[in-house]
């Protein structure tokens, strides 16, 4: 599957924003843009279910938690296949995950937006000989990148 961009539904942020106002014990999202640790905390989960609503989409699967929305996970396994999503805003730096898995789904979120891509999927072997080749262990992903934008080109 070539790049693919999904509009995540504005239910999910709110769920998501509603359980971390509580959580801080705030009142609405101006007070929570006030608190830096607030704020990060917020775009940290809520660009990991955005990543996690890619997956639902492609595999046709259910997978964020509708009941406690923070405790989704990013790894599961379908198919015979452990997978794990790793979300990016920036596609020249992607972070690859430490757990074990068979294939990384790589979905870049664009910031204050509900517009998410799936870039692509990766290896674990493939993740591993491209650790091991970085000399800075910036995780950056320099063959999957090119593969990206080889596929964004046709």
């Amino acid at each position: 599957m070539k790049n693919k961009s999904f509009n995540v539904p504005r239910i999910i942020k709110n769920k998501i924003l509603e359980v971390v106002l509580k959580r801080f014990d705030l009142k609405d999202f101006f007070q929570l843009r006030d608190r830096i640790d607030g704020l990060d905390f917020f775009n940290k989960h809520l660009y990991r279910i955005y990543s996690i609503y890619v997956c639902e989409q492609i595999f046709g699967i259910e997978l964020i938690n509708k009941e406690k929305i923070l405790k989704s996970s990013t790894a599961f396994y379908h198919n015979s296949e452990n997978y794990i999503t790793t979300f990016t805003t920036d596609i020249y730096n992607i972070k690859i995950p430490d757990e074990n898995f068979d294939n990384c789904i790589v979905v870049k979120v664009t910031e204050n937006s509900n517009k998410v891509t799936y870039l692509g999927s990766i290896s674990m072997h493939e993740c591993l000989k491209i650790k091991s080749n970085l000399k800075d262990n910036s995780y950056t992903l320099n063959k999957f990148l090119i593969k990206i934008e080889v596929d964004q080109l046709t």
